[in-house]
Order: structure tokens, then C-alpha cells, then sequence
């Protein structure tokens, strides 16, 4: 006795029928593991490949800042402890355009 199955066009009956519909869902049921198992396998090596990228991005962080550090201490040698970049003692008077006119617009050594 066969019955048709949720109409789907399989026809299931006892037996050997059953047992080949069972086998076809494992089968597909294992391919689709498979494939999931390979998306797994990709999304890793994404996941690795951008932390490797997160090492690399630091490493040039780190760098930037010990040469904005060597840069702030060069400067610091360099100046005289004042905000102006003047030779010590050198002040400026009156405006701007009057203290470059006069010829002080330059770096004193």
C-alpha cells in the first residue's frame, strides 16, 4: 500500500521505499553540514587574516607615536622654554607687521 507524501511527488510506502527516502535526507542533510562546515572554515580565516591586519595596524600606531615622541623631544631640546621660537630674551613689540618690518622676523640661533 503506497501513499503520496504532502504532495510532493515522492511516493512513500513500507520498506525499501521509506529506507531510500531516508537515506536521500541524510545524504542531503550531511551536504548541507558540509557546506556549512566550509562557510565556518572561510568565516575563520577572515577572522584571522583581520586580526593579523589589527597586529599590523598597532604595531604602525606604536611606531607613530615613538616618532611623534622623538619629534616632541627634538623640539623640546631645540627650544628655549618659551611658546615664541626666539633666541632667549628676544621679545616682541608692538604688532606683528611693525616687530617683521624691523627685520626680527627671523630665527635667531
Amino acid at each position: 500500500m503506497e501513499r503520496q507524501g504532502g504532495g510532493s511527488g515522492v511516493c512513500i510506502g513500507s520498506g525499501a521505499s521509506r529506507q531510500q527516502v531516508d537515506q536521500d535526507t541524510l545524504h542531503a542533510a550531511r551536504g548541507a553540514l558540509h557546506d556549512a562546515q566550509g562557510t565556518l572554515h572561510a568565516a575563520r580565516g577572515t577572522l584571522h587574516a583581520a586580526q593579523g591586519t589589527l597586529h599590523a595596524t598597532r604595531g604602525a600606531l606604536h611606531a607613530a607615536q615613538g616618532t611623534l615622541h622623538a619629534a616632541q623631544g627634538t623640539l623640546h631640546a631645540a627650544g628655549d622654554g618659551f611658546t615664541d621660537i626666539r633666541a632667549a630674551g628676544q621679545r616682541r613689540r608692538g604688532s606683528h607687521k611693525t616687530y617683521c618690518k624691523a627685520g626680527n622676523d627671523k630665527i635667531v640661533a
